[in-house]
């Protein structure tokens, strides 16, 4: 018998950086709030305009960890991992495949986001590293 190692039991949500997250989420939906009234107020500027697009874009990311431990519970068993480098729009379409069971389809999204070009930058960051 073999011991299992706890570790491969770890959720990204364990992470000590994860469990500040919903601060994060919760601060970036205040400063997107404070800066539509100054908005509505007729107070413009372009550094409001680049945050408020920062945190919309924060916001449309903020369920990253939910669906990489949906992914992971999902594909792991099938060699497939969410790592820092995937892309969530693939997880999330691979996980909308594999809900209508169309699994093949999900293959197929996660295939192709490993395209060549990818992998050549991936190998070369691991590389640097």
């Amino acid at each position: 018998m073999t011991r299992k190692d706890k570790t491969n039991d770890s959720k990204l949500s364990d992470n000590p950086t994860s469990k500040l997250l919903p601060s994060f989420i919760e601060q970036t939906e205040m400063i997107q709030h404070l800066i539509r009234l100054l908005q509505e107020k007729g107070i413009e500027h372009e550094i409001l305009k680049h945050v408020l697009l920062g945190a919309r874009i924060t916001l449309e990311y903020a369920d990253y960890i939910d669906v990489a431990e949906r992914f992971n519970d999902t594909y792991a068993k099938h060699g497939w991992i969410a790592t820092e480098s995937f892309c969530i729009d693939t997880m999330r379409n691979a996980l909308a495949y594999h809900d209508e069971e169309r699994f093949e389809e999900a293959e197929d999204v996660i295939l192709e986001w490993f395209n060549e070009t990818r992998i050549e930058i991936l190998g070369r960051i691991v590389l640097e590293c």
